[in-house]
């Protein structure tokens, strides 16, 4: 089934160009590793083609699986051979936004795919008769409750604590675990690197929010105070 502004490509990718979306569908296989791995390597050798060549520049490339995720509490997981094809595409859509898409299907109804691919979604999921796209949501403690926070009785290990998420582990340790943390140290690059002009900034971003990562002070050359 297709319509004017998609196309499968079941015969291959050039039987599809011109189409506005084109649509694969990663095959069936068992659960077994290789089962697993096969559905992967031939994404990623489709994705490859696609992103390379400009004949497909304005186009978008879709992978409709089945079961493949859990989109819904109590969702079974039916196409597991699929699922990895998930991890894959959503890496490829966060360095090529809007250049493939991910439906998942509930069943071997297609009547909502076209709904799914005009909808301008990078994933959905059909549950039921109904669209589903992954959001972000606030979740409240359940009431009674405080939240989570973690036991602090010694010097706390960032690892990676000079990247994004190590500084943002940072910030939490301090703002919400133990806002009189003295130390937060840090392993900064192998091999007695000095740190780059990144590495300084961060760490004066982790310092603004009261860490002080003894780790990557002691590289800069700075005491580390016994108290902040």
């Amino acid at each position: 089934m297709a319509s004017d502004f998609w196309a499968e490509a079941a015969d291959g990718l050039d039987a599809a160009t011109g189409s506005a979306i084109v649509v694969v569908r990663p095959p069936g296989a068992p659960d077994t590793a290789e089962g697993a791995h096969q559905p992967v390597r031939d994404a990623l050798e489709v994705v490859q083609r696609w992103l390379a060549d400009e004949r497909f520049a304005e186009g978008r490339l879709a992978f409709v699986t089945r079961g493949a995720v859990a989109a819904l509490p109590g969702d079974d997981v039916t196409g597991l051979a699929a699922a990895p094809v998930w991890g894959l595409i959503r890496s490829v859509q966060s360095e090529h936004p809007d250049r493939v898409v991910l439906v998942d299907l509930d069943g071997d109804d297609d009547r909502l795919l076209p709904a799914a691919l005009a909808a301008g979604e990078p994933q959905l999921a059909v549950r039921g008769g109904k669209l589903y796209a992954p959001r972000l949501a606030r979740r409240d403690p359940a009431p009674g409750r405080n939240a989570p926070t973690p036991a602090l009785d010694g010097t706390v290990l960032v690892t990676g604590g000079t990247g994004g998420l190590g500084a943002l582990v940072a910030r939490h340790l301090v703002t919400v675990a133990d806002a009189a943390l003295p130390f937060l140290p840090t392993v900064l690059p192998r091999g007695g690197e000095k740190p780059s002009a990144a590495h300084r900034a961060r760490l004066a971003l982790a310092e603004a929010v009261g860490a002080v990562l003894a780790g990557g002070l002691a590289l800069l050359g700075i005491d580390a105070p016994e108290h902040l």
